[in-house]
């Protein structure tokens, strides 16, 4: 760039990257977004399912849980459906809020 200065550009799409907001994009928000927080709450509490937050499950329990759901009422989630990768990612982008 001429005069060493580097561009500014914003991490999150939307309305906060248009005001300027640079926290990164965590990888499993999108995926959480999509497959949990109809249930569970875009911030992972909800008086619908038990809350997410602080997240203290590990990452067997979690997969445990969604593979074979749970007596909360919690549907199971086939491989097909939600990868162990895609898991991971809701798993990393919950215990970020810890």
């Amino acid at each position: 760039q001429p005069g060493g200065e580097l561009p500014h550009t914003p991490l999150l799409p939307g309305p906060a990257a248009r005001q300027g907001d640079t926290v990164p994009q965590m990888p499993g928000r999108p995926v959480y977004e999509h497959v949990c927080s109809r249930c569970h709450g875009p911030d992972g509490q909800s008086e619908n399912a038990p809350s997410l937050v602080p997240f203290l499950w590990s990452y067997s329990q979690a997969l445990d849980i969604v593979r074979h759901g749970s007596a909360c009422g919690m549907p199971a989630f086939p491989e097909s459906e939600l990868s162990d990768e895609e898991l991971r990612r809701i798993v990393d982008y919950l215990k970020s809020f810890n």
